[in-house]
């Protein structure tokens, strides 16, 4: 058998004896093993190691959440609760809404009604008061005593004041009541004859009566005797055989006397003016506003008059500076009683003329919003009931 001999480089790695040679291979194989290029490597660093895509995956759907908005966020059983409480809610709002709307604006146009209604109650009632006075006169100018001549020479002047004195005791609504020649010349008077004029000559209720031989009503006026506002009522005294007119029988009401009709009136936040054709207010409910201009309380006091019809509206008291409800109505003519050139005025703070409207605000308002919280409660609670199950298939 032919022995071979071994080749020359197997003696560095066989025979085990030469360490410096292994060391000298081993040192050069890691050290051509690192140092490959840098692009052919991969640097082992927590912080810079590219992320694979499962690790990528979890940052990306969080990253996702944040750009979704919140209703899309949001759990089923959240968005199924809104939207139940939606659907049960929204229309209770506005079920509520225009029921306010419509009945605010009802509420607004009868509250305006009732100031009007007020203003033309007083009208009335302050017209057929003046008409019983206007009969009364008349009834006077036909007493015996005055008209029958035959009469007046038997019956003594006291007696005939004592008549005079009755009637107005009776009626207690003049403070005097006098009767005239045709020269003005007082005849007889209640309560004495320093109770009224001596002569009324030039006076525009005498000369009325001599002009028209009418009854005549006049206009609240100051008298020269008492100094306090009046209302003259006077008719001619006709001869009881040749019906010629000999004289004029005149009544004085103090105005007080109309000013108990008024205060009758409203509730204490309303204020009640009976303005004259000058334009001052006569008769008032509230006694700091007589003899004033009723322009200088409210400025559309002109308008209202120009035309001549009742009128309603927001306006500001020009004492205080304050909103008002201001109510307007003109006296009408009444049959059997001359026209009277007065007007009626109701007004009333806003904030209480209104108050009806805003109790009725704050009724619907609780109303609807309490029902609203009931149905949410109820919708929540019927919602979580019904996908309750659902979820719970799904988290399975």
């Amino acid at each position: 058998m032919t022995k071979i001999s071994p080749k020359p480089a197997d003696r560095n790695i066989t025979n085990g004896h030469n360490e410096t040679n292994g060391n000298s291979n081993a040192s050069g194989f890691f050290k051509s093993a690192f140092s490959s290029p840098a692009s052919e490597l991969t640097t082992i660093n927590p912080q810079r190691q590219p992320l694979n895509g499962k690790a990528q995956a979890p940052r990306q759907r969080l990253q996702g959440m944040k750009n979704l908005s919140w209703w899309q966020r949001s759990s089923l059983r959240t968005k199924a609760t809104l939207a139940a409480i939606a659907l049960g809610v929204l229309p209770v709002l506005a079920v509520g809404t225009i029921a306010y709307q419509a009945a605010d604006k009802q509420l607004v146009k009868q509250i305006q009604i009732d100031k009007l209604n007020s203003a033309n109650s007083l009208d009335n009632e302050v017209s057929r008061f003046i008409f019983e006075r206007y009969g009364d006169v008349q009834v006077l100018a036909n007493l015996p005593i005055l008209r029958n001549s035959q009469v007046s020479k038997i019956v003594a002047l006291p007696d005939k004041e004592a008549v005079l004195d009755n009637f107005a005791k009776v009626y207690g609504v003049y403070d005097s009541i006098a009767s005239y020649d045709l020269n003005g010349n007082l005849v007889i008077a209640s309560q004495g004859q320093n109770k009224a004029s001596a002569n009324i000559k030039g006076r525009d209720y005498f000369e009325a009566v001599l002009k028209t031989d009418r009854p005549f009503v006049g206009n609240p006026d100051v008298s020269r005797v008492t100094g306090k506002a009046v209302i003259f009522f006077a008719a001619p005294i006709k001869d009881s055989v040749t019906g010629k007119t000999i004289g004029v029988v005149r009544t004085r009401m103090p105005v007080t006397a109309l000013e108990k009709v008024v205060q009758s009136y409203g509730n204490d936040s309303e204020e009640f003016l009976l303005v004259g054709p000058s334009g001052k207010v006569f008769a008032a409910k509230h006694a700091e506003n007589l003899g004033k201009d009723a322009k200088a309380l409210y400025a559309s006091y002109p308008k209202f008059v120009a035309a001549n019809k009742p009128s309603v509206q927001l306006e500001t008291n020009l004492l205080d500076n304050t909103e008002h409800l201001f109510g307007y109505s003109p006296f009408t003519k009444i049959e059997g009683l001359p026209k009277l050139e007065w007007s009626s005025i109701i007004t009333q703070p806003s904030k209480d003329a209104y108050a009806p409207q805003y109790l009725l605000l704050w009724t619907l308002g609780i109303g609807t919003a309490l029902t609203a919280l009931l149905v949410s409660a109820l919708a929540a609670y019927l919602t979580n009931r019904a996908t309750r199950p659902l979820l719970d298939l799904l988290h399975e």
